[in-house]
């Protein structure tokens, strides 16, 4: 008996996702600058949609590999992940090229080659992430049990928060740190991410194989466990945020926590937040608001639902991202990138999400996923 294609609470989680992090592009673009500077974006729990798009894939690089294992032998199953992943990779250099080329042209009237280079280097777009670090944690996914992984995914968590805190160069080692260290989604911040999903993809490719013919009957992982320890992560990042953002405030008691929780250069701090690193608050608030969502629209599709308003959104892959940022960038050239009315912002916002979900409709409708991998020679 076949395995499902399809599973439509991983296709809702992920169209969820989609929809969230297109307002989000274009509040990148077009808003006040300094509301996403670096700092605001290292520290704030709510702009980390990118890493639960790790978490997801992994998820789905354990299911994919655990259904071709079936019928496929090693060779057979890289070989498909890397003509997959490896098409992530060059697709996003094209984008980062794309992007750096507009930007230039908006606000240099000149292309500089080096600087698209040092773009491209430093590994700050997240599809080139997922592509690099699902390639790289494909034998350990392979290989590796539930325990194994979620132990691993652990340990390099705490080890790469420590390294990360100690180096402040991005070209520290030469052109492949950001690669491997210092990039927003270098291998060391998103292969535990991967590592992370992946567990819970062998959990879900387990009960599957054991019963392929089961109904909905039943969530495919401990959901209420997962609901709760989701729900409890993200209070709890949450609460740490709230204190670092109002711990001036403080003072007014006659109680020194701004020094106590200090970010930065100094030599205080929250023990958790100095180890932390400077991507460790978002990535654990994405694995808590991941669990949240596993378990939540696990007990609904248990429950009967199958997510038809928003699972085909997950259905268009890597295609729906082109297609945003294809248009985010039509709209750069059209209106420029300088702080534009909050009226028209939210237009914007309200009109991109829309164009999104028009354009996974229709492209799920007319199947046009299948037709590209049969195009490409891909099952």
């Amino acid at each position: 008996m076949s395995l499902p294609k399809r599973i439509d609470s991983i296709d809702a989680m992920r169209g969820l996702g989609i929809l969230g992090i297109t307002p989000i592009h274009t509040l990148l673009v077009f808003a006040k600058a300094d509301v996403f500077s670096t700092s605001n974006t290292t520290w704030n729990p709510n702009l980390a949609f990118p890493y639960f798009f790790f978490i997801i894939s992994g998820m789905c690089l354990a299911i994919s590999i655990g259904r071709r294992r079936r019928n496929q032998n090693l060779r057979e199953i890289y070989t498909h992940a890397l003509f997959r992943y490896g098409g992530y990779i060059l697709l996003s250099i094209i984008m980062t090229v794309a992007i750096s080329v507009t930007v230039m042209h908006l606000f240099r009237d000149t292309i500089d080659l080096h600087q698209i280079y040092r773009n491209i280097l430093r590994w700050s777009e997240p599809i080139r992430g997922i592509g690099l670090s699902c390639l790289v944690s494909f034998l350990p996914v392979f290989y590796m049990t539930t325990t194994e992984l979620l132990v691993t995914s652990t340990l390099m968590f705490s080890l790469s928060s420590l390294i990360l805190y100690n180096i402040h160069d991005p070209f520290l080692y030469g052109p492949l740190t950001p690669i491997l260290i210092t990039g927003m989604y270098s291998l060391i911040k998103t292969v535990p991410s991967i590592l992370f999903g992946a567990a819970f993809g062998k959990i879900i490719i387990e009960n599957l194989l054991q019963n392929p013919e089961r109904n909905r009957s039943s969530p495919l992982v401990p959901s209420k466990t997962i609901l709760t320890t989701g729900i409890i992560m993200v209070t709890m990042i949450e609460l740490a945020f709230f204190l670092l953002t109002v711990r001036d405030s403080w003072q007014l008691c006659g109680v020194d926590v701004a020094g106590f929780t200090a970010i930065g250069n100094s030599t205080k701090g929250l023990l958790f937040i100095k180890i932390g690193g400077p991507y460790q608050i978002s990535s654990a608030f994405s694995i808590g608001g991941f669990m949240i969502l596993l378990g939540w629209f696990e007990n609904l599709a248990s429950s009967g639902h199958t997510f038809k308003y928003i699972s085909f959104i997950g259905r268009t892959g890597i295609q729906i991202f082109i297609a945003h940022f294809l248009l985010l960038i039509l709209e750069a050239l059209l209106l420029g990138t300088t702080m534009i009315a909050p009226a028209l912002l939210l237009a914007l916002i309200l009109l991109n999400s829309s164009l999104m979900y028009v354009f996974a409709y229709f492209y799920d409708r007319q199947g046009l996923n299948a037709k590209i991998k049969m195009a490409l020679g891909m099952k």
